[in-house]
């Protein structure tokens, strides 16, 4: 890599280190009881529940609504 894009690049990388050092740390049991995760933890349970549930659940409806 040619000197005049490396020590950009550099630059560029040692400022987002220390942007990232800077930041708060969280607990973990506190990053987990965040709403943002509740809510992607019921999208990501629904998206995969979706599939595996519908072969089985369908029928027991169909007979239910029959009924």
């Amino acid at each position: 890599m040619p000197e005049s894009e490396r020590i950009p690049l550099v630059e560029t990388l040692r400022r987002e280190r220390a942007e990232l050092e800077g930041q708060e740390k969280v607990a973990y049991l506190r990053a987990l009881l965040r709403p943002r995760v509740f809510l992607l933890t019921a999208v990501y349970f629904c998206f995969i529940s979706g599939p595996d549930g519908a072969p089985v659940l369908l029928p027991v409806r169909w007979r239910i609504s029959r009924n």
